[in-house]
């Protein structure tokens, strides 16, 4: 039995071993270059200051069936827009003559592209920017809020090496990326989460690669560890030359790393819920209770009303319109994503409410009791910024079954839900595979240290394993080669 599993060992990682390395590798890349994601920094960038010299048409000859969850006004082109949203539909409309727009043509899409540009500073020459129409390719199969094919993709062809691209159906910037990151991200993301956009295109097949070669790999390294615990010994001295011999290293080394890149391995395979394991319930109902405020076209009329009476509060960029228990009210967002949450009548500052929180969160769960609520203004155990940033203040709802609801301070709509089976998720894979287990951790350059030590050890222990995989693999040929060539003598 004990040389069977020796077998397998050996088999399998020449077949795995650099598979584990280049996990290894690219998980080092990682803690620094993230998956390229659309920020709303470079969304609000991509717009130009609020104009209402030709505003606005009557909307009530738009005859919609139904209200809406919340709307955004902002500027295409030069003429200003509006975004309607609702459970049912979603649709963008010119605020000019109101005719519905369903696509936007390349000078449309290429004033997206230059707003953009000039309100980062970036030198480009208008000549030299060279445009593609994609359906999708690396970067837009992921990290983007705007999945609205197809896209115009523009290359800057500056220093950085800018491409950017814009939704040709709604004419909103859905990515942006440059030379640095698209190569760090290749070698990070990509190459870690086996993201080449050939097989992420197949996601039944994506799905079947990651959990085999990451069940496999498991093996191994069970194997290894039982391997290496049953051959053991107790070494009285150090002997030099021993130490030298990489399959003594591999051995020793395996000992402490093994388990660890156990954990590691199947922390990361939990990451996709494989089967389903760490699914939690669905959250359909408390979404659709969030999202259908009953916005109405009479609510929006009276904020456009109040925006030409008043004047368009100084530098915004956008104005997002919704309801909290069926209160009206606007977000006004600046250029620097500034946010100031407003009264559409008089366009004064309106706070939302704490007892409005309260109502919110006892409507979208009224089958279990509130047992705490209240504001958190920094990271918890469950939400937190690491990875991803989360916006703070946010108000926290604890439920008697232990579910908890986090909810946005501008707009009470659902930043985060947790669940039993979330909960686990976020300790067994964020936890282990990420090391965040505690916001002290989470600190840097302290995470950062305690993360490169162990990223840099499994490497070395990665790297000698594919040393002897390799080893394995020339020593197999050889063999193979020798029986070929006693074969042709006969």
């Amino acid at each position: 039995m004990f040389t069977i599993l020796l077998k397998l060992h050996r088999y399998l990682g020449i077949l795995l071993s650099s598979v584990i390395a280049l996990w290894c590798a690219s998980g080092i890349v990682m803690m620094y270059q993230q998956y390229p994601t659309l920020t709303d920094n470079e969304k609000v960038s991509s717009l130009t200051t609020l104009d209402f010299t030709n505003c606005c048409v009557d909307l009530e000859t738009l005859n919609l069936d139904y209200d809406g969850d919340y709307i955004e006004i902002e500027m295409l082109s030069g003429n200003p827009i509006m975004r309607f949203s609702s459970f049912y539909d979603e649709f963008t409309v010119s605020l000019v003559d109101g005719t519905f727009i369903n696509e936007i043509n390349n000078e449309q899409a290429l004033s997206v592209v230059t707003n953009y540009l000039y309100n980062n500073n970036i030198n480009f020459n208008i000549s030299n920017i060279t445009s593609e129409l994609i359906n999708s390719d690396q970067w837009t199969i992921y990290g983007t809020s705007v999945r609205k094919p197809p896209y115009a993709r523009y290359e800057i062809n500056n220093k950085e090496k800018t491409h950017l691209y814009v939704s040709l159906i709604t004419g909103e910037l859905a990515q942006v990326t440059d030379r640095r990151e698209r190569i760090f991200a290749t070698l990070g993301p990509v190459i870690h989460w086996i993201y080449p956009k050939a097989i992420r295109d197949n996601p039944s097949l994506w799905s079947k690669i990651i959990i085999s070669l990451t069940i496999l790999s498991s093996f191994l390294c069970f194997f290894g560890i039982y391997i290496g615990i049953k051959k053991i010994k107790l070494i009285s001295g150090v002997n030099i030359n021993r130490c030298k011999n990489i399959n003594y290293i591999h051995h020793i080394s395996g000992l402490f790393l093994g388990v660890l890149l156990l954990c590691w391995i199947i922390s990361g395979l939990l990451s996709i819920n494989p089967f389903g394991v760490l699914e939690g319930r669905s959250f359909h109902q408390e979404y659709y209770l969030n999202s259908e405020s009953g916005l109405s076209m009479g609510n929006i009329s009276m904020l456009i009303e109040s925006l030409n009476d008043k004047g368009i509060p100084e530098k915004a960029v956008k104005i997002y319109a919704s309801k909290v228990n069926n209160t009206p009210y606007a977000i006004s967002i600046s250029g620097n994503l500034e946010k100031d949450r407003l009264d559409i009548v008089s366009l004064e500052k309106s706070d939302l409410a704490i007892e409005d929180l309260k109502i919110v969160g006892a409507n979208l769960r009224d089958d279990a009791g509130i047992i705490e609520q209240g504001w958190l203004s920094e990271g918890d155990s469950y939400y937190y910024s690491h990875h991803n940033d989360r916006p703070f203040p946010t108000y926290k709802i604890e439920y008697s079954d232990g579910e908890i609801i986090y909810l946005n301070n501008l707009t009470a709509k659902i930043n985060l839900i947790i669940d039993s089976n979330r909960k686990l998720y976020r300790w067994l894979f964020a936890g282990v595979h990420r090391f965040d287990f505690f916001k002290e951790v989470r600190k840097r350059p302290f995470w950062d240290i305690i993360m490169l030590s162990i990223q840099l050890s499994l490497l070395l222990f990665a790297f000698t394993g594919l040393i002897l995989g390799f080893k394995s693999l020339r020593n197999i040929i050889k063999r193979l080669v020798r029986k070929i060539f006693k074969f042709n003598q006969r």
